[in-house]
Parts: C-alpha cells; sequence; structure tokens
C-alpha cells in the first residue's frame, strides 16, 4: 500500500491544498466532520488510507502539513467548515 502526503507552504499552497482535501474528501466519502459516509452509491474506497489516518474513533484525516510563517491562513481553516481535517497535532 502506498502513502501519500502533502505539504502545503504560504497561503496560496494552503488554500490550493484545502480544495484539493475537499474534493479527494468528496471522492471517498468522508464528511466535513472526518466521518465516513456509507451509501449505496459510495465510491470503492479501498485505496482510502493512501490519503488519510484513521483515528481510533473512527474519524479520517487528510496526511498532510500546513506551514505558513503568518498563522492566519491556518486559524481560518480551524476555524472553517472542514475545521476538523486539521487536527492541532
Amino acid at each position: 500500500m502506498r502513502e501519500n502526503i502533502s505539504i502545503q507552504v504560504g497561503k496560496c499552497g494552503i488554500k490550493f491544498g484545502h480544495e484539493f482535501w475537499k474534493q479527494i474528501a468528496s471522492e471517498h466519502s468522508i464528511d466535513p466532520n472526518c466521518r465516513k459516509i456509507y451509501s449505496k452509491l459510495a465510491i470503492k474506497n479501498e485505496d482510502i488510507q493512501n490519503f488519510f489516518n484513521e483515528t481510533l474513533s473512527g474519524v479520517w484525516t487528510p496526511r498532510t502539513i500546513l506551514f505558513d510563517l503568518d498563522p492566519r491562513e491556518v486559524r481560518n481553516l480551524k476555524n472553517g467548515n472542514y475545521s476538523k481535517f486539521y487536527p492541532d497535532d
């Protein structure tokens, strides 16, 4: 199994990367609360662990590193609809 990680640097990188993660989450049936959506129409998700880590509580978080010298962009993500995508650790 392959594992991918993204590194999002600067304002543009963080915004672009956020849109990427929203799309990947949608394709793998993960909602903004980082929970898996199970439905008959869900795409086959055998490769979900290539992009996301699953916690013991069943929460899926993206394999990503956010970096910006100005903390406002990261703070904006953590206060938005997809805030659970970016845990503090």
